[in-house]
């Protein structure tokens, strides 16, 4: 746009006028919050003199004032930074809708902003919000809460507002225009996600606004967004579904790091973070197994090193066949189960007969240890028993006559044994395999019903999951809806499903099910994209980011760590701009913890190491064993092809994993 023309001025005048009306607000807040500080300052000062004359009634009274103003206290001073934030970048686009006769400008924000006279910014997740994400110049409709509106788009802008100065201003059409993405898109990575509210694509709104599908599954290529989809489509929810709060909401990362990764973009959004979960710590807290549970990447690691009939039975375990198998041995477990011998209780008699009566028909539907919670109380009503000594001793009874031990970790070892598996021991780490097997059967043997009032549930990296355990989650949380984000290209792990479209198969949730697939690549240069899609022989070309002039280096990788540390350190001082940030890409965590050693000594507290899911990113250079690299992004990445995982049966799809981490520069280190 003319810098000279009265358009621009009319548009720098209006985001002073909106940011006036932020101050205003901002001061009212104050205000308020110091006019009320008063009157319980008053208060408080009344009580003092006069706390011996109050009653209860008027304490309690008293008291629960102060708590009111401390809780809206808290809450306008929450509203108050976050409208501070708000100022700097107030708004990013801006749409003109004509219904009939009536004009419209609307200006869309990250949230609304108003004062007494008039709306300047409407969340962008309102219905009208619509208008700019799925439509052009021209006809348009969307669906208010009045009904289905219908009109016409006659004007539609992006707007470029740096530290609350108006730097530029892009009629668009069609969709976001390319320019103000490609510029967004340019600028040096952080170590955290950002949102992506200003430059949501079509296909990627129809994914943030479906709120009718209890199954959504989505295909996203690496880079396309779909993790930061997610999260939008998470801050979505949460504004159009008034019952939903962020605690109802459960997501699933496969580590700790790419949590932190993401952890500022619901708050961007004006929302709080969600409740998390990584496999390992989900499974240790339902199975309340102290002695550790194997995460996915150290399964991925070990899973390499395995001999054939090892990886048979670890595959053997992640079948989802195996559901049947369980519910098979159960089913007779349950059948076979009796009393050997009865017992004499204050001169009333419980024969083997009355008791398997009880077990078996009374209350049969019932799951074990249900079942025997169950008899006992029967029986201690049945003879007036109160006594908690009495009642643990008629419970101690009823246990030792039982034809076999009914505790959970005992009956899956009897089933490992039934089917020629070795048996699990409790005592040490958990393999995950077993962990996933054990939360199959703990659904089976207990009818687990998990019990968190979570309504939402949202898988990263869903490709990576066994069938098995996404089966179990669906049934241990009945009433949620599920969105499932991954790519069937990043499949790293044995035993995971064999598509993304295999959830759609499973016939749990009864609902609508969806799936979307995400095909452009927004990450990285387009000379990245397609040398990445040749390691995995991809069709797709689908880079939305253009070349950058930086064509992938391929370099021949030298014989000891020592030296590849020389060649990555020569790599850093010759090519990569001092704010970049640059991940060092390896096979292995071993390798990973020799080279950090040996550049540890020519950069100091410049790099930085992942070592486990838990490790967190705050060094410019990073150090990364590729089974711990996924989600992450760097604008410089130099993969060490060495070992490990980049030798194992999904070497080109870790080498694609490791390559893709990559925005602006790829340096590949290969013998």
């Amino acid at each position: 746009m003319d810098k000279n023309s009265q358009d621009w001025k009319d548009e720098v005048q209006y985001l002073t006028d909106t940011q006036n009306a932020v101050d205003s607000k901002v001061q009212n807040i104050e205000d308020n919050i110091n006019n009320r500080r008063e009157i319980v300052e008053e208060m408080k000062e009344q009580y003092t003199q006069r706390s011996h004359d109050l009653d209860t009634y008027e304490k309690q009274e008293v008291y629960q004032r102060i708590d009111d103003f401390m809780m809206f206290a808290n809450s306008q001073l929450d509203l108050g930074e976050a409208l501070k934030k708000a100022k700097i970048k107030p708004y990013f686009a801006r749409i003109d809708f004509k219904e009939d006769e009536d004009k419209v400008k609307v200006y869309l924000g990250l949230r609304g902003i108003d004062d007494d006279k008039q709306i300047f910014v409407i969340d962008w997740r309102a219905p009208i919000g619509e208008l700019f994400y799925e439509y052009g110049l021209g006809k348009a409709e969307f669906e208010s809460p009045e009904g289905l509106v219908k009109g016409e788009v006659t004007t539609k802008r992006q707007y470029d507002i740096n530290e609350g100065q108006l730097v530029d201003v892009y009629d668009v059409d069609i969709n976001i225009f390319d320019e103000y993405l490609q510029k967004v898109l340019a600028k040096v990575n952080t170590d955290k996600l950002h949102n992506i509210a200003s430059t949501i694509q079509k296909e990627q709104n129809e994914i943030i606004r479906d709120l009718k599908s209890d199954l959504v599954v989505v295909q996203g290529f690496v880079g396309s967004g779909k993790t930061t989809v997610a999260l939008h489509r998470i801050a979505y929810m949460l504004y159009r579904l008034t019952s939903l709060k962020s605690t109802n909401i459960l997501i699933f990362s496969l580590n700790e790091e790419f949590l932190r990764h993401i952890s500022g973009v619901l708050p961007e959004l004006g929302e709080q973070n969600t409740r998390t979960a990584t496999f390992t710590k989900f499974v240790q807290r339902l199975l309340k197994i102290t002695s550790g549970v194997e995460s996915m990447d150290e399964f991925v690691t070990r899973f390499t090193g395995m001999d054939n009939k090892c990886r048979n039975i670890a595959l053997k375990k992640l079948d989802y066949k195996m559901r049947d198998k369980i519910q098979k041995f159960l089913t007779k477990f349950n059948d076979e189960l009796h009393f050997t011998h009865g017992f004499k209780l204050k001169k009333q008699e419980f024969t083997r007969v009355i008791l398997n009566d009880l077990l078996q028909k009374e209350f049969g539907t019932l799951s074990p240890v249900e079942r025997m919670k169950s008899i006992k109380n029967y029986i201690c009503n049945l003879v007036n028993i109160k006594d908690d000594k009495l009642v643990n001793m008629i419970n101690d009874e009823l246990y030792v006559r039982l034809s076999s031990p009914i505790d959970f970790f005992t009956v899956y070892n009897k089933f490992m044994e039934s089917n020629g598996l070795p048996i699990c021991d409790f005592d040490a780490k958990i393999k995950y395999e077993d962990a996933v097997l054990l939360c199959t059967m703990r659904q089976l043997y207990t009818e687990l019903l998990v019990k968190m009032d979570i309504k939402q549930i949202v898988i990263d990296e869903a490709q990576e999951y066994p069938l098995l355990f996404i089966d179990f989650l669906m049934r241990a949380f009945p009433h949620a809806q599920f969105s499932m984000f991954g790519d069937d290209n990043q499949c790293t792990t044995a035993g995971a499903m064999n598509s993304l479209k295999d959830l759609l198969n499973l016939n749990i949730l009864y609902g609508d099910k969806k799936y979307y697939v995400l095909d452009k690549t927004y990450r990285s240069s387009e000379e990245i994209v397609e040398y990445a899609n040749a390691l995995i022989d991809a069709k797709h070309h689908n880079a939305f980011r253009l070349k950058v002039g930086f064509d992938v280096q391929e370099l021949p990788l030298s014989n000891t760590v020592n030296q590849v540390s020389q060649q990555i350190c020569e790599i850093l001082e010759k090519v990569v701009p001092d704010k970049a940030t640059i991940g060092i890409i390896v096979g292995d965590k071993e390798y990973a913890k020799n080279l950090y050693a040996e550049l540890f000594k020519c950069m100091a507290n410049r790099v930085g190491i992942v070592q486990d899911s838990h490790s967190s990113i705050d060094n410019q250079v990073q150090v990364v064993p590729v089974a711990l690299s996924k989600g992450l992004e760097f604008d410089t990445a130099i993969v060490v092809l060495d070992g490990g995982l980049f030798e194992s049966d999904f070497a080109n799809h870790h080498k694609y994993i490791a390559c893709t981490r990559a925005i602006n520069k790829l340096f590949v280190l290969k013998k």
